[in-house]
């Protein structure tokens, strides 16, 4: 399949809880169809894992360390996904 061919190519998805069973499935998926990927958990290992297997599909990938319960937290990862991926869809 070519990257124009791909259903979310050009498309930046954030996952949240992505270091593991289903959001690291989703993550994957969605680096799969072209989109690259923001994965967010409050556990650092795990989601830089889902991160480097999703640049391995030759997408993007950030890592974000984050408790969506903490809306300070939350404000500080909306941030730095403007700032590395420009934009979230």
């Amino acid at each position: 399949m070519t990257e124009s061919e791909k259903r979310l190519s050009g498309r930046i998805v954030l996952v949240t809880g992505g270091g593991r069973g289903i959001g690291r499935a989703i993550a994957l998926a969605f680096a799969e169809e072209g989109a690259d990927i923001c994965v967010v958990s409050r556990t650092e290992t795990e989601i830089q894992n889902v991160a480097e297997k999703v640049e391995t599909i030759g997408r993007k990938a950030l890592a974000v360390v984050a408790d969506v319960t903490d809306r300070g937290q939350v404000d500080k990862m909306a941030e730095q996904v403007r700032q590395e991926l420009g934009r979230v869809d």
